[in-house]
């Protein structure tokens, strides 16, 4: 069974707080065979490796370095109330879209789509 998980807030890297809860979790799911994906948006350019203990995590850009801060920084509410952050922020949903739906078609018939924190 495969699962995409679509976020805005996962792990960037071993021992990151940032959506530290969700890690347990999907390597636990591993280790029962459920073969867990992970979408979530990139932090300021850093799109960091592409697994993290086994998951695989694909970082979706969705700006310059500069304009990707909308995610891991607690400031996404605040950010949003600008026209910029605003921008950013549809820029960030049409790249997540995408990047879940093309997760979507490569999926197995049957793979569970769950997001997180939406």
């Amino acid at each position: 069974m495969r699962a995409i998980w679509i976020t805005h807030n996962y792990p960037r890297f071993a021992g990151d707080v940032a959506g530290a809860f969700l890690h347990p979790l999907a390597v636990s799911l591993r280790e029962l065979d459920v073969d867990v994906r992970i979408i979530a948006p990139s932090d300021a350019g850093e799109t960091g490796p592409g697994e993290l203990d086994g998951v695989p995590v694909e970082r979706v850009r969705y700006g310059t370095a500069a304009e990707e801060h909308l995610a891991y920084q607690g400031t996404k509410t605040d950010a949003v109330r600008s026209l910029s952050g605003f921008r950013a922020f549809r820029r960030l949903r049409a790249a997540m879209g995408a990047a879940a739906s093309a997760e979507i078609a490569r999926a197995p018939a049957g793979a569970i789509v769950h997001a997180h924190w939406w």
